[in-house]
């Protein structure tokens, strides 16, 4: 999928082609649209497995999406300082950036998204880098690579990274 991926940072509407199931199923909300997905998904998945059915969506509080490989993401856990996890199934679903929220097609949470104060210029850093691979932005300290004692990113560290490299700049989605 990474050819999803030239020209901006995805999230669910990149991932799970929101734009097209939202026009074939005449939704104009593009959160109701993702949550309509999910349950389809839930409901097949469930199915296919097995289970008697599929979980109901049900919202599960705030999380803070992070950049990985490209991709806009929350997790559907929190790590603990302690090194464990809380509730959620530790999947990674993508948030729909402009209704911020993010639904785990693994498990039925529905998420609140927030996104970081510098997050358009953060992304034109990211964009800079060819391979959206290393496209990565954690910016908050409760992301577990910064509970190993790693410190939070910012658009403008992400320059610094892309300098040291000999990378330009990129233009934001």
């Amino acid at each position: 999928m990474d050819h999803l991926l030239r020209d901006r940072i995805g999230g669910a509407r990149e991932a799970h082609g929101l734009d097209a199931y939202a026009r074939a199923h005449g939704l104009d909300d593009l959160a109701e649209a993702y949550r309509r997905l999910a349950r389809e998904v839930l409901a097949h998945n469930h199915l296919a497995l097995g289970h008697a059915a599929p979980p109901q969506l049900a919202h599960a509080g705030t999380r803070r999406a992070y950049v990985s490989g490209g991709w806009w993401v929350v997790r559907c856990a929190e790590p603990r300082p302690d090194g464990s996890w809380g509730p959620g199934c530790r999947n990674c679903p993508h948030p729909e950036v402009g209704s911020r929220i993010a639904v785990c097609l693994t498990c039925g949470r529905v998420y609140d998204v927030e996104f970081p104060a510098d997050a358009d210029a953060a992304e034109a850093a990211l964009l800079a880098r060819g391979n959206p691979r290393t496209r990565n932005y954690f910016w908050h300290a409760s992301h577990p690579l910064h509970l190993a004692g790693g410190r939070p990113e910012t658009a403008a560290s992400l320059r610094r990274e892309n300098r040291a490299r000999g990378l330009g700049r990129r233009g934001g989605r």
